[in-house]
């Protein structure tokens, strides 16, 4: 299925995990090319998983949790004037589907639950554990938003503490798209 966004052509293909045999649907977004057709070796593509973690709304359905990302890093990357191709697999975690191979992300988004974080239900404890063996101990960049971060923060060990570099940060705070971090990832 394809569809218009804010002049910006998306894909949407629903596939199998190799993993789970659970669908997944992967989002296609090509931002700033004429030809949805041209490609290059330059060509940056940014790769991210989303971990769907509900599937009722606000938080859900995941598909529509995925397109919302997909909007703001689609305008995102408008504002800066990037010409990339954005790539999100969308797995069902509630469902145990997660990522075969996680190194051919550039990072991950765990979005927000109706779930609480220190719940002990068998598919939070899931996710928690593979938080820690591919998204921690691969050093793998990820946004976490509401329950997402939440989840994270407790697939931590009870006492266990990280210091961000520049100090902790409260509030509002305005983050600009920084394009040299893009380099970095894509």
């Amino acid at each position: 299925m394809n569809f218009e966004l804010s002049f910006v052509k998306l894909k949407l293909v629903t596939m199998v995990s190799d993993s789970t045999k659970v669908p997944c649907k992967v989002f296609e977004a090509t931002v700033g090319r004429d030809d949805e057709n041209q490609t290059g070796s330059n060509e940056k593509v940014l790769k991210l998983a989303l971990l769907g973690c509900e599937c009722k709304p606000p938080y859900g359905p995941i598909d529509h949790t995925a397109r919302m990302f997909l909007e703001m890093l689609v305008e995102s990357a408008k504002s800066a004037k990037l010409a990339i191709k954005i790539l999100m697999d969308i797995y069902n975690v509630v469902e145990y589907a997660y990522p075969k191979n996680w190194d051919e992300y550039n990072g991950v988004i765990v979005p927000g639950s109706f779930s609480a974080a220190y719940d002990s239900d068998p598919w939070i404890d899931e996710l928690k554990a593979k938080l820690q063996e591919h998204v921690v101990k691969g050093e793998l960049p990820t946004l976490g938003v509401c329950f997402g971060h939440q989840v994270l923060a407790h697939s931590f060990e009870t006492g266990t503490t990280i210091h961000p570099q520049n100090g902790p940060w409260a509030g509002r705070v305005s983050m600009p798209f920084q394009t040299d971090l893009v380099d970095l990832y894509v």
